[in-house]
């Protein structure tokens, strides 16, 4: 089962690479307009999603892919607003807003863990990002790019680039039980469900301009 997951894996984000890489650092993104965000929205929405109802999920199976709040640290969003938080002691990922956490789910990361200072390295970076814009992928449904490497990660020497958040693999997008088994990916976090990808699209858009810290 886990051989198949890094199989395909590997595979498609070969090829994934030239379509959603983002490897300038930014200082800050862009500001959108509400036209421009509804561009945005269009633009990925055109993009093969499947709904919860498509890939006949029950309840159990949902909730196996979200985090409950109440077992969240008090502190999670302490002096956070308009900042996702990846938390890995329980692989989950937050939105924090004025400070209250406002959902979590779980989600998976790079292969070999925490810590990317180079490329290749399959793993995810430490440290607060800007977030991009959401953006359709034929790889993972939805990609929303993170600036790795930020100004401070240039200056240590830090490379890697196509770092983001995005949906499960096309394959496995109606198999969460799989696409969350273990760490699988090169370096970006990843969801279990469509239906969550388009969650966190639609609130870094509603909370315009959003970051994401990663920490261990």
């Amino acid at each position: 089962m886990y051989l198949t997951i890094e199989r395909i894996a590997l595979a498609l984000f070969a090829g994934a690479v030239t379509l959603i890489a983002f490897t300038m650092a930014f200082a800050a993104p862009p500001n959108l307009t509400p036209e421009d965000i509804l561009d945005v929205r269009a633009a990925y929405e055109d993009g093969l999603i499947y709904t919860d109802t498509d890939c006949h999920f029950t309840a159990e199976q949902i909730a196996r892919t979200e985090v409950s709040l109440a077992l969240l640290p008090a502190d999670v969003c302490k002096s956070r607003s308009q900042e996702l938080v990846y938390l890995s002691k329980s692989k989950s990922l937050v939105a924090c807003l004025s400070e209250k956490a406002e959902w979590a789910m779980r989600v998976v990361i790079g292969t070999n863990g925490l810590g990317k200072t180079r490329e290749g390295n399959r793993k995810s970076p430490l440290g607060t990002y800007w977030l991009g814009q959401p953006r359709h992928s034929s790889q993972f449904g939805i990609f929303i790019p993170v600036g790795y490497p930020n100004a401070a990660n240039l200056a240590q020497g830090f490379t890697g680039s196509a770092i983001g958040v995005h949906g499960p693999i096309r394959g496995l997008h109606c198999h969460p039980q799989l696409s969350l088994a273990k760490n699988w990916t090169a370096g970006c976090i990843a969801v279990g469900r469509d239906s969550q990808i388009i969650t966190v699209s639609e609130w870094i858009l509603d909370n315009w301009p959003a970051k994401i810290t990663i920490t261990r």
